[in-house]
């Protein structure tokens, strides 16, 4: 008998992706109050109970594409480190900002960022996540990243500083594929995006857009007519030529952008490549146990002043080659599944645009711990229809 439902309006779906759009206000640290962080965390606890059910459902209930056993590997192999360094009553400070980290984040990170994939997949089955309520929820998150841009605690004005927000809107890109009328409104949303990016400076958002852009523009010009690839062409060309104007002028008018440009030709990395040798020096040099293993749990930050921001690299400190090859497989499975996809150029679009736009990110972010759910939405989404349309992950 079919799983599949009318979805309505108040459903459990929706319910959990408020309460994520809800909890993340919180975490992004846009509004601080007692009584908000109290709520958040009911919010948290709630989410994540709710997720390691429908996780167990789907493992006893379906047949999970290969992906799923990645996430899971990862999610159990990062709590396992993270639990240790709880037990061990370990005291962590980032020491570039004097702030205290709570060792119990390291357990929380993966779990919010991994395990709303079996709750969507479920959501999914069901008919409840829809690529209509899919669309919704992305224009609600593209509400929400605006306000948290906006309001992001700072001493300059926007445009006169670098916000970590910009790299928020970037997650929205690929959803951009479902959008089909009215005709120029992805075009017009693709422009606002990638200008919200750009007033972020973080350059490496700004470089994760300027790969999707690309990838856009190959995607859609693939199949369509001569005379259409060339109305395209030189529409893409016309808002070039009005961007590249604007900002020039931006660029001519803001001092912390010509400054972030300089030091970028000039090879600088923020002191990340200093970070990314230090860390590398700490692991090479390490007993047998603790290249196959590393040193638990935040190991950055107790030999270094701040996270190493390169995703790879903090893995193999922490939790060493098994760490590293768990988190490999999550890609590989990934890209597989985008493979898997091709015969539905929806869903191909759709997924490649994610690996687009999240993988870059491994490099130079904190992407496995801080996954935006908007993202884990649309992927998951993708692969169950494809599973479904490929006769894979039916239920037992």
């Amino acid at each position: 008998m079919s799983e599949i439902t009318k979805p309505r309006l108040i459903n459990m779906c929706n319910i959990y992706m408020l309460l994520w759009v809800l909890y993340s206000f919180h975490w992004f640290e846009v509004v601080n109050t007692p009584a908000l962080n109290s709520l958040s965390n009911a919010f948290l606890g709630f989410n994540l109970i709710l997720s390691f059910y429908y996780c167990f459902y789907c493992l006893f209930n379906y047949r999970l594409p290969k992906l799923y056993y990645a996430i899971l590997i990862l999610v159990l192999l990062l709590a396992l480190y993270g639990l240790v360094s709880v037990l061990k009553g370990e005291e962590l400070y980032i020491r570039f900002t004097g702030e205290k980290y709570r060792n119990g984040s390291y357990i929380i990170g993966p779990m919010r960022s991994f395990l709303p994939f079996f709750a969507f997949y479920v959501f999914s089955k069901r008919g409840l996540l829809t690529k209509e309520s899919l669309i919704i929820w992305g224009g609600i998150s593209l509400l929400q990243f605006l306000f948290v841009f906006f309001h992001s605690s700072t001493e300059y004005a926007v445009g006169g500083f670098v916000n970590n927000n910009g790299y928020h809107f970037t997650v929205l890109l690929p959803l951009l594929f479902f959008i089909r009328r009215p005709r120029f409104l992805p075009i017009g949303l693709l422009v606002f995006l990638i200008s919200m990016v750009i007033l972020g400076m973080k350059r490496g958002a700004i470089l994760v857009a300027a790969f999707f852009v690309i990838y856009y523009l190959f995607i859609i010009l693939q199949k369509k007519k001569t005379a259409r690839k060339l109305f395209i062409i030189i529409a893409v060309l016309v808002v070039f030529r009005l961007g590249y104007s604007y900002f020039n002028d931006f660029y001519a008018n803001n001092s912390i952008l010509q400054h972030r440009v300089d030091s970028t030709l000039e090879g600088s990395s923020s002191g990340r490549s200093i970070l990314y040798a230090q860390a590398w020096s700490i692991w090479s040099q390490s007993n047998y146990f603790q290249l196959v293993f590393g040193h638990g749990a935040s190991a950055s930050l107790k030999y270094l002043d701040n996270f190493i921001h390169n995703d790879w690299l903090e893995l193999l400190l922490d939790t060493g080659i098994v760490g590293v090859i768990a988190f490999l497989a999550f890609w590989i499975s990934f890209i597989t599944e985008w493979i898997r996809s091709r015969d539905n150029r929806l869903l191909f679009a759709v997924l490649g645009g994610y690996i687009v736009v999240l993988l870059p990110r491994t490099f130079y972010g904190m992407m496995y711990s801080n996954l935006q759910t908007i993202a884990v939405m649309a992927i998951t989404y993708c692969i169950t229809v494809n599973n479904n349309s490929s006769s894979r992950g039916q239920k037992r």
